[in-house]
C-alpha cells in the first residue's frame, strides 16, 4: 500500500470549486479555476490508475509552482493616512491572476503590483480584492477604512506544462526536470 503525499491530498481532498482557495494570493479567472480542476482531476486519476509515483511528482510540482506564485514578492506594509493617525496595513506586494491559456495543463499569468494608498494616477488601475487573505481586523472584504488596496498591472507570463500528455511548448526551459515552469 502506498502513502499519499500532502500535495496529492491538497489536490484531491476537496470539492473542485474550493480548490482555488488553497492559494490565497492567486486570483483565478473562471477558466483558470476550471484549468486547475482539470489538472487536479488528471493527477488524481493517475494515482487511482496505479501511476502513484508520476501522480506524486506532478502534484508536488504544480503545488510548488502555485505556492511560489501565491507568495511572490512577499508582504508589503504601507501607511494609510498621514501623521500620528496613520494605520500600517500589511498586504501582498504582488497579486497574481491565472487564466487558462488553452494549452494542456498551462496557465497565462498576470502580475499586479501594489500601489500606495495615496496613489491618484491612472483611473484605469484595477482594484483586486484581498479575499481569504489573513489580514488585520480593520481590513474587511478588501477595503481598508473605505478604500480598496489597489494593484496595477505589472507584467505577464505563463505557467507552462512540459510533462507527459502535453504538446510541444515553445519556450526556453533551462531546467528540464520540472513538469511546470514559470516564464515571463
Amino acid at each position: 500500500m502506498t502513502t499519499t503525499t500532502d500535495n496529492l491530498k491538497r489536490l484531491s481532498r476537496q470539492y473542485m470549486n474550493g480548490l482555488k482557495d488553497e492559494w490565497r494570493n492567486i486570483n483565478f479567472s473562471d477558466a483558470g479555476a476550471m484549468r486547475l480542476a482539470h489538472i487536479a482531476g488528471f493527477i488524481t486519476a493517475l494515482d487511482a490508475a496505479g501511476k502513484h509515483d508520476l501522480a506524486e511528482k506532478m502534484a508536488h510540482d504544480i503545488c510548488y509552482s502555485l505556492d511560489y506564485l501565491s507568495e511572490y514578492g512577499g508582504l508589503d506594509t504601507q501607511p494609510m493616512g498621514k501623521g500620528a493617525g496613520a494605520i500600517m496595513i500589511e498586504a501582498p506586494r504582488y497579486r497574481v491572476q491565472l487564466h487558462d491559456d488553452g494549452t494542456f495543463g498551462g496557465f497565462s499569468i498576470g502580475w499586479y503590483c501594489r500601489l500606495p494608498f495615496d496613489y491618484e494616477g491612472n483611473k484605469d488601475v484595477k482594484s483586486l480584492e484581498l479575499w481569504r487573505y489573513g489580514r488585520p481586523a480593520d481590513v474587511k472584504d478588501g477595503q481598508v477604512a473605505g478604500r480598496a488596496v489597489k494593484y496595477a498591472y505589472s507584467f505577464n507570463g505563463g505557467l507552462l506544462y512540459h510533462g507527459p500528455g502535453g504538446d510541444e511548448t515553445f519556450a526556453v526551459d533551462l531546467n528540464s526536470s520540472r513538469l511546470w515552469s514559470i516564464h515571463t
